[in-house]
């Protein structure tokens, strides 16, 4: 689970271990990849809202230089 280490990694390790038999199903697999999926996207809003504003500070920074 090192590729999803965070927050959601908890989540995936325990939806894997309620299956009974030691194996997950393809459905299971892909709702699984969805979860991680939707993390990923919200974590990339996160970050390019943290980009923009450092790009605005840079704009700001730039016109009070010069």
């Amino acid at each position: 689970y090192r590729l999803f280490e965070g927050t959601h990694a908890a989540d995936l390790a325990a939806s894997s271990a309620k299956k009974t038999n030691g194996a997950i199903t393809r459905q299971q697999m892909i709702s699984d990849l969805k979860i991680v999926s939707k993390a990923l996207d919200d974590k990339k809003f996160l970050v390019d809202r943290v980009i923009h504003a450092l790009e605005l500070e840079e704009v700001a920074a730039t016109k009070d230089a010069g």
